[in-house]
């Protein structure tokens, strides 16, 4: 008999339909829950043949779908490939750059250089994240969130702690494989250099000065690391004369929010929002404010060929001797959706649909995979994400409703729908090809029914923004951000005495005008 816990899904980024995969084959294992209703279902006909002896005289095999389910809990980069198959597009990911094999240097106890491929893109003041560090001697120990305090030349930053270990000392020297530093954010180098400003009407802002404008300025650049209208930053830590972890705008804590950028002006260094709730002018004559950013992931207007979003996902029973191992083929995301429910783990499923899937055991596996037997490279194994500790972001037309007292979400999903098809032909068994349709983003939401404003939403078809956000332990965020949705049904829900009232709504996201797009999904390296 086979266990469920030895399996093991892999998948391989492939528009293929004929076995022996070419290589590469590099696959990535998937950090799964299950995976019902994976499979090439036969399609067969009874004969219709008329027999005196009133028998069916064959069932016939006339095709199969490829297709079915993955189920996984959230967590930080381990499912990317999926999120960028379902969006048909990639990440504009932050500046990043490896670290250099055995080069990371100690100057003193509360600053150090790390050397890196290239320094090309960054600047002082950003906050950075190192991680990857090797275990020798404790080195891992050393990842942590520093800040860029001066560029001595092209392959050197020199850093100090941000919110981390208390200074980059005693690293031993080795080999880094998957050691990097990746952008997270800006901080001012002078206090005052980041401002905020009293809201205009409805709109709220925030200035940049100084090194602070510089940093803004290249997070605006030309290159993938641009700032854009649409993307979530926020507003966190700061520090006086020494690396401390602390609220930023002390004297005004309602400022410490996370908003939907609705303008950037480089020229003046000003990024405005709508006003969230407690929103006031803040000079931080006193502090160094932090502003955090994300890889942005936008569905883009021009979306890139499913060809290029299909995946090979390799299916093993690792405790079959000799191991089977089952090849599904040209799999592309047709929904993807999350599910949040109070005091539970967030957790999301993948359906695909493919061409055909392959099965043999690991003596033939030459027949799968030409070239012998692929890599399959670790997933990332950072925590697993919760409903109750880890919604770093909950926003509704620019409020965060975990602030609020009334109408709080009891449960909310979200639906990414590609509405695809398998396109079937003569000569050709499983899925000739798989067709693209409209892309559609939808969901429920269910809230306390305290007050008529979204029954208000419901009857007067109002549209408003909407996104939420999964944050773990340390700072990693992943964001689903939908800047127009419309509610499509919901009405008051009283099931019986002693039982709270609440409203089941459904809602509909739809293409942003302004914005040019209809959902996007952000990530950041860190928050705090």
């Amino acid at each position: 008999m086979s266990d469920s816990n030895r399996t093991q899904v892999a998948i391989l980024r492939s528009s293929a339909r004929n076995i022996p995969l070419v290589a590469p084959q590099a696959f990535d294992l998937l950090r799964f829950t299950g995976t019902p209703n994976l499979a090439f279902e036969p399609n067969t006909i009874v004969s219709n043949e008329i027999r005196p002896d009133r028998q069916i005289g064959d069932l016939i095999l006339v095709g199969a779908e490829a297709g079915g389910d993955i189920g996984f809990e959230m967590s930080f980069r381990a499912f990317d490939l999926l999120f960028e198959s379902a969006l048909f597009t990639t990440f504009a990911a932050n500046p990043l750059t490896p670290v250099r094999a055995g080069a990371v240097q100690v100057t003193d106890i509360n600053a150090g250089v790390i050397e890196v491929d290239s320094t090309a893109e960054f600047v002082i003041g950003h906050i950075v994240r190192l991680s990857g560090m090797d275990a020798l001697n404790g080195d891992a120990l050393r990842d942590g969130i520093y800040e860029v305090s001066a560029i001595p030349n092209a392959t050197d930053l020199t850093v100090i702690p941000h919110n981390g270990p208390a200074a980059l000392i005693d690293l031993i020297a080795g080999v880094f494989t998957n050691a990097e530093v990746k952008v997270a954010g800006i901080i001012a180098q002078a206090d005052g250099e980041i401002v905020a400003n009293a809201a205009v009407g409805s709109i709220a802002s925030i200035t940049f000065s100084g090194a602070a404008l510089t940093a803004l300025q290249e997070a605006m650049g030309s290159g993938p690391d641009t700032l854009n209208a649409g993307q979530v930053i926020k507003l966190g830590h700061t520090r006086t004369d020494a690396p401390v972890a602390t609220q930023a705008f002390v004297g005004t804590p309602a400022n410490n929010i996370s908003a939907r950028i609705i303008s950037v002006d480089t020229t003046g260094g000003v990024i405005t929002f709508i006003e969230p709730t407690g929103w006031a002018a803040d000079a931080a004559a006193t502090e160094q404010v932090a502003v955090y950013f994300a890889d942005f992931m936008p569905n883009p207007t021009t979306p890139d060929l499913i060809t290029a979003h299909q995946f090979a996902i390799e299916r093993s029973f690792l405790d079959h001797a000799p191991i089977t191992r089952e090849l599904f083929l040209g799999m592309a995301i047709n929904t993807l959706s999350l599910n949040l429910q109070p005091q539970a783990i967030a957790t999301a499923s993948a359906t695909f649909f493919g061409f055909n899937s392959q099965v043999r055991d690991e003596t033939q596996i030459a027949e799968l995979y030409a070239g012998g037997v692929p890599t399959r490279a670790a997933a990332p194994q950072n925590d697993v994400y919760n409903t109750s500790n880890n919604i770093g972001y909950l926003n509704l037309d620019g409020q965060n409703i975990c602030n609020e007292s009334i109408n709080l979400i009891t449960e909310l999903t979200i639906e990414i729908n590609n509405n695809l098809r398998r396109r079937n032909a003569v000569c050709v068994f499983g899925a000739a090809s798989i067709g693209s349709g409209e892309l559609s983003v939808s969901g429920t939401m269910n809230r306390y029914f305290d007050n008529k404003d979204d029954l208000d939403r419901v009857l007067n078809n109002t549209e408003f923004s909407f996104g939420t956000g999964l944050r773990d332990s340390t700072g990693r965020q992943v964001v689903f951000d939908m800047p127009r949705a419309k509610y499509s049904g919901g009405a008051p829900d009283i099931p019986g005495k002693n039982q709270d009232v609440t409203i089941p709504l459904t809602y509909q996201s739809i293409l942003d005008p302004t914005l040019g797009y209809t959902i996007s999904i952000q990530r950041f390296t860190f928050v705090g």
